[in-house]
């Protein structure tokens, strides 16, 4: 689930966000949520002279409904989810054929890129480490947990 946020801070050198998760601060004003949940966002404003000025928000974030181990979504299935052995399949209408896809990480560096050329395609995964990662396909967000 990928939220926006945005900086209104005036004459500031850098700024830092936190976003309420445990993940590590980040310079980003964009953040993917592993779980749904209340979370406490704060953006810290640093001038030239070392002063710092912070500003918190109370988000509440929500998950993507799933069915079982497949969530499905506008005609989208993402299966088996959990995968245990890296080998995941994205099943289409055949009018998402050719949709485009990518897999992020928690940090949201895109890790894998392609496309969906048939109703069902199967993509390997099994070479990233154990985790959480999130599919994006046609503006929409599904996550999918790696198992070894």
């Amino acid at each position: 689930m990928k939220y926006n946020f945005q900086n209104l801070s005036q004459q500031y050198k850098f700024v830092t966000w936190n976003f309420g998760d445990g993940t590590p601060n980040a310079s980003a004003p964009s953040h993917i949520y592993a779980s749904a949940g209340n979370d406490t966002v704060k953006l810290f404003a640093f001038d030239a002279c070392g002063n710092v000025d912070s500003i918190s928000k109370t988000i509440s974030v929500t998950a993507p409904s799933s069915i079982g181990k497949t969530q499905e979504i506008e005609s989208v299935r993402v299966f088996p989810n959990p995968s245990k052995n890296g080998l995941i399949t994205i099943m289409v209408n055949s009018q998402k054929v050719g949709s485009k896809f990518s897999i992020v990480n928690i940090l949201g560096a895109e890790i894998l890129r392609g496309n969906c050329a048939r109703e069902e395609t199967q993509f390997d995964i099994s070479t990233l480490p154990s985790g959480l990662y999130f599919l994006q396909l046609n503006g929409k967000i599904f996550k999918v947990d790696l198992q070894k």
